[in-house]
C-alpha cells in the first residue's frame, strides 16, 4: 500500500537475475558525468540516481529479467528529470550482438493511474525501446558514452601476449621517465585467433594496464618473416595483421597514459581451424608496478561500426600453456598475464646439442650472477611446443665462485665458468616442479643462490617439429616471479630461441645459416630466405618407399645414399598425421629399401643381399626371414585371399574363411622371390 510508482526495465531473452549491488549507482567519475561540451562551467549530464534509502523506495521485487524500482509513498520522478542507476545481471548462455534485432533493451513507467491515456489497470505505460543505436552518433559523447544496449559477446580463447625477446622488456622505466626517450621500449607480441570475422574497417583493441604506453599514434608492425611461413595444409598458419591505422587511447578517460592501441584493419580477418594472426605493438613501459597490471591486458574485436564482437574474459595469457578455465581474481600468476620486474637479468645465453626437430637434446643455460645472496621463486618459460624431460635425475645444476675474478680480454675467455670444470658442479635444492598441464615450464617455488657464484645448468628438453608462430621463439627467465612486491621480483630476462632445424621445400634460393645464440655449440642448417610457402618434410634425402595404410597412418624408407652405396642402411620413418610430420622407427640395422605393410600392424621389408624382414607389431621389431636370393631387393608387396578353408574340429569337420597370404619380392637383376603361406619365399622366373 505503500508504493507510489514503479520503473522498469526489461531486457531481452536469456537475461535472468536482474539485482542491484550495493546502492545501485553509477560511478561518479565516468566520463559521461564530467563532460563539458560546452565549456559552460556546468557538466553536460546532470547526476540523478534512484535512492534506496527507505524513504525514497528500493529493488526488492526485482527478479528474472525485469529490473524493478519502487517507489515509497509520498515520492515521486518529475517530468523531464534525468536518473542512472547501475544493474547487476547474468548474461545469456549465447551470443547477442548490438544489431541482433532480439537484443532490445525496454522500459516502462508505472503509477497509480493518474494519467488518463494510460489504460492499464495498474496504471502503467507501454513498454518503450531504449535509445535506437543509429542515434546515438548524434548524442553528446556520441558512442564513446552511449548505447541503446549492450552486447554479449563470445571469449577470445586463443589470445597470447608476451614481451619481446630484448634484455630490459621486463623492467621498469627510470622514475617519472617513463613517458619520454629514456623510457624502457620494447615491441611485444600479440597473437589471437578469432571466433567471429572481423570485416573490413573493423578492429582489434589490446588493452594494457595505466601506465604502459602505447602513444597517440601506436605501432603495430608484422613479425619477423619467419613466423607467417606455410608448414603445411594441415598446421597452424600464422597471418599478419592488415593494419591499416593505429590509434592511441586513455582507458578510462582519466588514465596517465595512452594505454589502450585502436586498430584498424584494412581487410578481412578470417575465421578457419588453423588461421592465427600476429603482430608486434610498439609500447613504453611503466616506472612501477602494481599487482593489478598482470589482470589488466585485454583483446577486443569490434565491427566497422565500433560494435563489440568478442573479447578476452581473463588476462590475456603469457603462455599458451596455462589454463584459464577457472580464471578469478584470486588464482595463481600461471593463469595472469606478464608482469614487470625490479631489473633486468643480463649475461644468459643458450645452446643446444641438436637442432633437429621432434628431438630430445640436451640444452644449456649459463649463467645466472647475483651480487647478494637471494632466497626467491624461479620460472623459466621455453617457447611453445617445446617440452622438459620429466626426469628430473637428468637436470644438472653447475657453479664456479666468481669472487674477484672477470672475463679476460684475450679471446673473450672467462675464467668464472661453471662449466669449465666438470667436478665443480651443484646447485640450489630443490629440483624445479614440471607440471604435465604446463610441460614446457620449469618452476621453482623456492631456489636459494649464493653471491657471487655463477651457476648454469644443463637437462633435457624435446624440440618441436618446427620453432612456434603462434607463440614467441623466446625463452623466459623470472627470480620473483609470484611476488606482489617489486622488491622481490628481482630480475627477468626474454631471450630469443634458435630456430629448429626444420629442412623446408621452397621455390627460392637457399642460403646456409648459423642458428644457435652461444659461441659454445653450433648448428647449420638450410633455410630458405622467407616470403615463399614452406612445408614440413622429413629430413631431404632420398626417400626409396612409402605406404599409406589410412590418410593418417603411412610409413616410408629414406637414406643419406641408398642406391648409390649399398653399404649404406635405410631408416624406417612413420606419420600418425597424414604426412605432417615424421619420426625415426630404426636406424642403419637392418637396411630397408622398400616395404609393404597389410595393416597398421603386419609388414614386410626388403633391401640389401636379398634381405627380407617381417614385423607384426607395426615395425617397433623385426625379424629375417629366409628368401632364397643374394641379390639386392628394392620392393615389396603382399596380397590376401580369402578361400573357404577345410580346418579340423574334433571328429568333424567345419568349414571356416581364414585368409592367406602371398607376396613378392622384386629387385636387382631381374629378381623375382614369391611368398607362399606355409611354404616360405622361393624365385620365379622373370625372363629378363
Amino acid at each position: 500500500a505503500d508504493l507510489a510508482a514503479s520503473v522498469e526495465v526489461k531486457l531481452p531473452m536469456g537475461y535472468s537475475n536482474c539485482h542491484v549491488v550495493g546502492r545501485g549507482e553509477p560511478n561518479r567519475s565516468m566520463e559521461a558525468f564530467v563532460v563539458d561540451s560546452d565549456a559552460d562551467g556546468h557538466f553536460d549530464n546532470p547526476f540523478g540516481i534512484l535512492s534506496i534509502d527507505e524513504e525514497d523506495g528500493n529493488w526488492e521485487r526485482s527478479h528474472g529479467r525485469t529490473c524493478r524500482y519502487d517507489l515509497a509513498k509520498n515520492n515521486r520522478i518529475y517530468h523531464r528529470q534525468v536518473v542512472y542507476f547501475e544493474l547487476t545481471v547474468d548474461n545469456p548462455e549465447f551470443l547477442l550482438l548490438k544489431d541482433n534485432p532480439r537484443n532490445v533493451w525496454q522500459h516502462r513507467l508505472i503509477s497509480k493511474g493518474a494519467y488518463r491515456e494510460w489504460e492499464h489497470a495498474e496504471g502503467a505505460t507501454p513498454f518503450y525501446d531504449f535509445i535506437k543505436n543509429r542515434w546515438v552518433p548524434d548524442l553528446p559523447g556520441g558512442r564513446g558514452l552511449w548505447s541503446g544496449n549492450a552486447a554479449v559477446i563470445t571469449e577470445l580463447k586463443y589470445d597470447l601476449l608476451q614481451p619481446g625477446p630484448t634484455v630490459d622488456s621486463f623492467s621498469l622505466s627510470p622514475a617519472g621517465r617513463h613517458l619520454d626517450a629514456n623510457s624502457v621500449q620494447q615491441h611485444i607480441r600479440v597473437f589471437f585467433k578469432p571466433n567471429l570475422e572481423v570485416e573490413p574497417g573493423g578492429y582489434l583493441i589490446v588493452d594494457a594496464p595505466d601506465g604502459f604506453d602505447f602513444g597517440s599514434n601506436c605501432s603495430a608492425t608484422p613479425l619477423r618473416d619467419e613466423y607467417y611461413a606455410f608448414y603445411g595444409e594441415f598446421e597452424p598458419m600464422l597471418l599478419a595483421l592488415p593494419v591499416e591505422a593505429c590509434e592511441g587511447e586513455r582507458n578510462p578517460p582519466w588514465a596517465s597514459t595512452y594505454n589502450t592501441a585502436r586498430i584498424k584493419v584494412y581487410s578481412t580477418l578470417n575465421i578457419t581451424e588453423l588461421d592465427h594472426w600476429g603482430f608486434e605493438l610498439f609500447v613504453s613501459n611503466p616506472s612501477y608496478y602494481e599487482p593489478l597490471q598482470q589482470e589488466s591486458w585485454k583483446l577486443w574485436t569490434e565491427d566497422s561500426m565500433a560494435r563489440s564482437l568478442e573479447g578476452s574474459l581473463a588476462p590475456v595469457r603469457h603462455s599458451q600453456f596455462h589454463d584459464r578455465a577457472s580464471y578469478n581474481f584470486t588464482t595463481p600468476l600461471f593463469q595472469k598475464s606478464w608482469g614487470l620486474y625490479k631489473e633486468a637479468l643480463s649475461g644468459v645465453e643458450l645452446s643446444f646439442e641438436s637442432l633437429e626437430p621432434y628431438r630430445v637434446t640436451d640444452i644449456t643455460v649459463a649463467s645466472f650472477l647475483f651480487p647478494e645472496d637471494v632466497n626467491t621463486s624461479l620460472r623459466i618459460t621455453a617457447p611453445l611446443g617445446y617440452e622438459w624431460s620429466t626426469n628430473l635425475h637428468d637436470f644438472r645444476w653447475f657453479n664456479e665462485d666468481c669472487t674477484g675474478q672477470a672475463p679476460s680480454s684475450v679471446g673473450g675467455h672467462d675464467p668464472c665458468d661453471p662449466f669449465a670444470d666438470g667436478d665443480i658442479y651443484g646447485g640450489p635444492e630443490p629440483l624445479p616442479d614440471i607440471e604435465p598441464e604446463r610441460p614446457n615450464e620449469l618452476v621453482w617455488q623456492s631456489v636459494s643462490l649464493q653471491s657471487n657464484l655463477k651457476y648454469g645448468f644443463q637437462f633435457l628438453v624435446l624440440l618441436p617439429w618446427h620453432s612456434p608462430r603462434t607463440s614467441g621463439n623466446t625463452f623466459f627467465f623470472e627470480f620473483g616471479f609470484d611476488e606482489d612486491d617489486i622488491e622481490k621480483r628481482i630480475k627477468a630476462l626474454a631471450i630469443e630461441a634458435p630456430r629448429v632445424a626444420t629442412t623446408t621445400t621452397t621455390t627460392t634460393s637457399s642460403t646456409s645459416q648459423t642458428s644457435t645464440t652461444s659461441t659454445t655449440t653450433e648448428t647449420t642448417t638450410e633455410t630458405a630466405t622467407v616470403t615463399t610457402t614452406t612445408t614440413t618434410t622429413m629430413p631431404r634425402e632420398a626417400v626409396c618407399d612409402a605406404q599409406f595404410v589410412n590418410v593418417t597412418t603411412g610409413w616410408a624408407v629414406r637414406g643419406t645414399q641408398v642406391f648409390q652405396d649399398p653399404a649404406e642402411g635405410g631408416m624406417l620413418m612413420k606419420t600418425e598425421n597424414g604426412g605432417k610430420q615424421w619420426f625415426e622407427m630404426t636406424s642403419g640395422d637392418p637396411r630397408f629399401i622398400g616395404l609393404h605393410f597389410v595393416d597398421p600392424t603386419t609388414a614386410w621389408a626388403v633391401g640389401e643381399a636379398g634381405a627380407i624382414w617381417h614385423s607384426d607389431d607395426g615395425g617397433l621389431a623385426w625379424s629375417a626371414q629366409e628368401s632364397s636370393t643374394t641379390e639386392r631387393l628394392t620392393g615389396v608387396h603382399m596380397v590376401t585371399e580369402d578361400p573357404v578353408v577345410r580346418v579340423a574340429a574334433g571328429e568333424r569337420g567345419r568349414a571356416q574363411r581364414r585368409p592367406i597370404l602371398h607376396g613378392w619380392a622384386v629387385g636387382a637383376a631381374g629378381t623375382i622371390v614369391r611368398y607362399n603361406e606355409g611354404y616360405g619365399w622361393s624365385p620365379v622366373e622373370s625372363g629378363t
